[in-house]
């Protein structure tokens, strides 16, 4: 039936937008062949999400209800709560957290100490998130806006607006 009826199928908006998601993951995959070091970009991808799961498993042994759960459970939670920050909602404010308690519930934590775990750890890496980028600022801007702009000459004052018409 599908080959039968794919050109109707291919003018669906949904068709559409599926396929070019899927063309878009290609071209991603096929940019890999240019890479110039391969081995390093593998090394940073593993070392970033290793410790995107560390900063979860982390704080997962030092909260009191989830630290008798073991490392596959804190990667249980981590795959889940990762899924919930990608699904469209801003930064995953409510989707991790619903996810967080649901990958907390499989394993027997529930209600208020899952709610709090999911809480803790969104809030916690948004707070240290924020602060980091606030210091590199304060540190960064003014080593920025001490240098002088290119092509700025000083020609002293600009006529106004008004100055301009009435002497013509």
């Amino acid at each position: 039936m599908l080959y039968r009826y794919r050109r109707i199928i291919k003018r669906w908006n949904l068709y559409m937008r599926i396929h070019h998601l899927v063309e878009g993951f290609r071209d991603g995959l096929r940019s890999l062949r240019r890479v110039e070091k391969p081995w390093v970009l593998l090394f940073d991808t593993v070392l970033i999400w290793l410790m995107y799961y560390l900063m979860m498993f982390l704080c997962f042994m030092s909260f009191q209800p989830t630290e008798h759960l073991g490392a596959m459970a804190g990667l249980m939670v981590f795959v889940f709560g990762g899924l919930g920050v990608v699904f469209p909602s801003p930064g995953g404010m409510g989707t991790f957290h619903a996810m967080v308690i649901t990958a907390l519930a499989i394993y027997g934590i529930h209600g208020d100490d899952a709610f709090s775990f999911a809480n803790i750890q969104y809030f916690s890496v948004q707070l240290f998130g924020c602060m980091m980028i606030g210091i590199i600022g304060l540190i960064v801007l003014p080593i920025i806006n001490k240098k002088p702009k290119p092509n700025a000459t000083d020609n002293g004052p600009r006529p106004s607006l008004k100055s301009l018409i009435c002497k013509g």
